[in-house]
Order: structure tokens, then C-alpha cells, then sequence
């Protein structure tokens, strides 16, 4: 429920004519968190967008993400293959397993690493709305062309086409949050150790090598370009359509590995990313907002400070656009055995408590002033072991916490997000722009499906099955000896290749080559070189 709020004559936040109010002073500011049983409840607060650095409900109030990961529940051997969000999956699987689980969690977000766009999801996604739980979602998928290679990134045709394919599905739901570009595609660390293998191999793959922090940097920089050019781009796809389909323009961001610093000299880190991310004088330039999978912290015993660092690690406070944890609470309990206390929760959302050591409230204040909430890893219990349930256990939706794995926390989850639900912090201060950061500035990429469309005729004479690509993309699969139109675009290459496994190029067409209506075909004798072009 919404609750306007008005400001006292010292600056707090003040609740209107509410059942009963609670003032907590915690972190040098004053927070209200009402205690009427309907404040407290998750109710659906009409579609959110990005106001400076938080995200903001329709009624101009500030939105902190409060969820938990959903990766999908079958096909272990690949756990993002199944799509659980479907209407065909909807009565066994969401609604009686998954949806009472996000009611006991007391979640308003959930993160979810794939859908399959050509089916309908109108089903979950309203349970989710009348559930007042919003949804975070990737646009990649596992199948080839339709990710980045972290490695060797590329960004072709079937890359643009999957992004907006999703965001054609899922743009109609109030409760679409946001989207990601990708998840954890700059990994330094990981990048380094495959570049390694290859720059170095006489030495193990020495990541000390020469020139292998150079070529790690050469793929972390096309990574990067390859993002912010997909965020301009899906960014200028809903503003095109807002018009004509009402598309809203749902925020689009990024969900980065958390590698601030490295101990290997020169190795570009995801600080330095973030900052390029967030970089540009208006907002079509840059992206909306920036996430982190951050495993700082689980267990009380932890210390809580290398939370803290986040704030200097990322500039939160010069951050211009909302900043949140997209995952958290896993990999490093002190054994698989111990349970999970996410006493973090609270503190991340204001609430001091136990947790701070004497002389850290300044900090702590920043960095929650300029924190949007967090999402907790994960619900389902899989490869990682970091699941709150384990769903083979999950007898029905009428037992609360049925199926708890014994490690996840799933009670103590949903006490510490009971908590805070109802905290409703300022809107944190900061610039509107930053400046991108030194030396690393990777200039953006053309988008692949631009440029004029032309109908030409594919005259195959080969006899082995082919293909025909463009950017990077298969636009055309030809049987033996075909003939038929294709529409290509005019200005870019293309080419005519056998298919699978030897994808061998029989010729080619170089750019702003074509017309329409013309005849392509392969030359006779030698492969490797220039199609004819109308015999020629």
C-alpha cells in the first residue's frame, strides 16, 4: 500500500494517518517503518522505473529490490534450459511449488536467467503481480549465438535478435523490473586463466606471462563494448515502440562478477567496468542501472566491513544510477553444514544492528543511502548447494517451509525480509553523470540489424547442404542445389558456407555489394574467394 509521507519542519520523514508507525533512528537518519499489518504486506505498485539513483514505483515512491534467484528447476545438467514461467508450466510446477515459496520469503523481485520468449507466460506473471512481486530478468539464453563469449565477444545478429525477442514477450508485464544484458560476462579472474592457456602454454598457462594480461584486457574491453552497445540498443528498441506496440522503457543493466581489485599487475577490474557502464552525458548512453553478485559476507561471524568496501570499491556514492546486490548469501559458509543466518539483510537496508564496529556508522550510512536492495542466491538447491529448498522435498504449498535444504536459511531469510519491508529509505544524493573512467573507454558497436533490408536469390549449386550469414548470424539454411530469396541486408558482407561441422566458406560477398533483386551464386571451380553476382 502506498502511504504519502511528507517532510517534518527538521527534515524527517514523517507517515500520514497511519495505523501505527515505528521510528527507528539507525545510521544517522530517521527511518519509519509502519507496523499496520497492511503496510507491511506486499501489494503491487504499478510499473517501476529509475529516478536519479534508485528505482521509483508509479506513486513516485522509492522501490528497494528485496528477492530471491530462481534458476530453473529442471534439467540439472543444464539448470537454465527449462522455463517454469510458462503458462504450460504454471499449475504443477509455479503455482504449487515456486509461488508459495516466494510468499513465505516475503520477496517483492525475483531473478530469473532465462525464458523461452515464443511461449506465453501471462499465467505466473499475473500471480506474480496479484503476489506484489516484480521480476528481473536475463535477456540471454545458453544456445549458441544467443550469449556472449566472454573470451572472443561478438556482437552478430542473433545476439540483438534473442535480447529483443524477450523484451517483445515480457515488456507487456507491469511487473517486469527490469533487464540484464548478462551475467557475470567480464570475470577477470577467468578471463585471464583462459587467455593464459593459449598466450603461454609452453608454462602452464603462467597468467604472469607477457602479453596475457594485455590480451585479457583486449576481451574484458569487447565484453564491455559489446554490453553498453546492446543497452543502446534495446534502449532505442522500447523508445521506438513506445508508440506504436506502448512499450514502457523498462530499465536495462548489467549483473557484474565482483572482482574490484587483482593481483595481477594491470588486469582491468569490474570497478573500472562499472564505472564505463555508468559513464555518459545522458541517459541514452549509458545504462540504467549496474548489479553486483557479491559473496562478501553470509554468517554473522563474518566480517561485515568487506561489505562496506563495496562503497569505495564502486564509487557508490559518484554512482549515477541505482546500484543492488543481484546475488548473495552463498559460497563462503563456513562448511556446507552450517546453516545460513542472513543477518546481512537488515544491515543492508538500514538496520544496524550488532553488526557495525565502533567508528564504521559513517560508512555504513553511505553505503546504505546508495544501496537499492539485494537479491538473495538462490531458492532451488542445485549444483552450487546454496538452495533454500530443495524441491524434490516440496510436498505441497499448503505446509509453510515445506522442503527446507538444511543450510539455506529459508526462516531466517524470510524473518530478516519481514523486517525490512516495510523501511522506507531517503532517495540517496549523488551526480548525474560521471565521466568514463582512464584508458578505459572502448568505443560502441554498430548495431547488427541496421542498414536496408533487400530481397536478393540464392542460386546454390553446391552439392553439400549450406548456409547463408550475415554479422555473424545464419539468416538462411539451403538444401542441395536451392534456389530462393533471402532478404540481407545491403551494406553488410555475406557469405555463402557449407553447414555443420565444417562450416567451410564457399564464397563471398564483400560489403555494399548488393542490390535488390539480385542473383547470387557460387563460382564453379574454386571455393574461398567472391560469389558471382549475376553471373559476373
Amino acid at each position: 500500500m502506498y502511504v504519502p509521507r511528507t517532510k517534518t519542519k527538521k527534515g524527517v520523514v514523517m507517515i500520514k494517518k497511519t495505523a501505527v508507525a515505528v521510528l527507528i533512528t539507525v545510521l544517522n537518519y530517521s527511518i519509519f517503518i509502519a507496523a499496520s499489518a497492511a503496510a507491511s504486506s506486499n501489494e503491487f505498485r504499478g510499473p517501476v522505473s529509475v529516478k536519479g539513483k534508485a528505482f521509483v514505483d508509479a506513486h513516485g515512491k522509492r522501490f528497494m529490490v528485496r528477492g530471491v534467484a530462481v534458476a530453473n528447476s529442471k534439467d540439472a545438467s543444464d539448470d537454465h534450459v527449462y522455463d517454469m514461467l510458462t503458462d504450460d508450466n504454471f499449475s504443477e510446477e509455479f503455482e504449487k511449488k515456486i509461488l508459495p515459496r516466494l510468499k513465505e520469503l516475503n520477496v517483492n523481485t525475483i531473478r530469473v536467467y532465462n525464458i523461452d520468449p515464443t511461449k506465453s507466460h501471462d499465467k505466473a506473471m499475473k500471480a506474480l503481480e496479484n503476489a506484489g512481486i516484480y521480476l528481473t530478468l536475463e535477456l540471454a539464453s545458453p544456445k549458441p549465438g544467443e550469449n556472449i563469449n566472454r573470451i572472443t565477444p561478438k556482437y552478430t545478429l542473433s545476439l540483438y535478435q534473442r535480447y529483443i525477442a524477450v523484451i517483445d514477450a515480457m515488456s507487456k508485464y507491469e511487473n517486469t523490473l527490469n533487464f540484464s544484458l548478462g551475467n557475470e560476462v567480464v570475470f577477470p579472474g577467468l578471463i585471464l586463466s583462459e587467455v593464459a592457456a593459449k598466450c603461454n602454454p609452453s608454462k602452464g598457462g603462467d597468467q604472469e606471462a607477457a602479453g596475457c594480461v594485455d590480451l585479457a584486457n583486449d576481451a574484458i574491453k569487447g565484453d564491455a563494448a559489446v554490453l553498453k552497445s546492446l543497452a543502446r540498443d534495446m534502449k532505442a528498441y522500447m523508445k521506438s515502440k513506445a508508440k506504436t506496440k506502448g512499450y514502457r522503457e523498462i530499465p536495462v543493466g548489467v549483473a557484474m562478477q565482483d572482482t574490484p581489485s587483482s593481483q595481477w599487475k594491470g588486469l582491468t577490474t569490474t570497478s573500472t567496468v562499472a564505472q564505463y557502464y555508468a559513464c555518459g552525458k545522458s541517459p541514452s548512453q549509458r545504462l540504467d542501472y549496474v548489479a553486483l553478485n557479491a559473496y562478501r559476507y553470509t554468517n554473522e561471524s563474518t566480517n561485515v566491513a568487506q561489505y562496506m568496501g563495496i562503497l569505495e570499491d564502486y564509487h557508490l556514492d559518484k554512482m549515477p544510477v541505482p546500484f543492488y546486490l543481484s546475488e548473495t548469501g552463498g559460497g563462503n559458509r563456513p562448511s556446507a553444514s552450517v546453516e545460513r543466518d542472513w543477518a546481512i539483510i537488515s544491515w543492508n537496508y538500514g538496520l544496524l544492528g550488532n553488526l557495525a564496529s565502533p567508528g564504521t556508522e559513517e560508512i555504513a550510512r553511505k553505503y546504505v543511502d546508495n544501496l537499492s536492495g539485494e537479491i538473495a542466491f538462490m531458492l532451488l538447491n542445485w549444483k552450487e548447494k546454496a538452495g533454500l529448498y530443495d524441491l524434490d522435498r516440496i510436498a505441497g504449498r499448503e505446509i509453510p517451509f515445506e522442503g527446507m535444504t538444511d543450510f539455506g536459511g529459508a526462516k531466517k531469510l524470510a524473518k530478516q525480509f519481514e523486517a525490512v519491508k516495510a523501511i522506507d529509505l531517503p532517495f540517496p544524493s549523488g551526480p548525474q553523470t560521471i565521466a568514463c573512467p582512464d584508458n578505459f573507454e572502448p568505443p560502441l558497436l554498430p548495431n547488427p540489424a541496421s542498414g536496408t533490408k533487400i530481397s536478393v536469390r540464392i542460386d546454390k549449386n553446391f552439392k553439400e547442404k549450406g548456409i547463408v550469414v550475415q554479422s555473424g548470424t545464419v539468416i538462411k539454411h539451403l538444401e542441395n542445389k536451392d534456389k530462393v530469396e533471402v532478404e540481407v541486408l545491403k551494406d553488410k558482407e555475406m557469405l555463402l558456407q557449407t553447414s555443420a561441422p565444417n562450416y567451410f566458406t564457399v564464397c563471398k560477398v564483400p560489403q555494399n555489394s548488393l542490390r535488390e533483386g539480385d542473383t547470387i551464386s557460387d563460382p564453379a571451380k574454386e571455393w574461398g574467394g567472391n560469389c558471382l553476382i549475376n553471373d559476373k
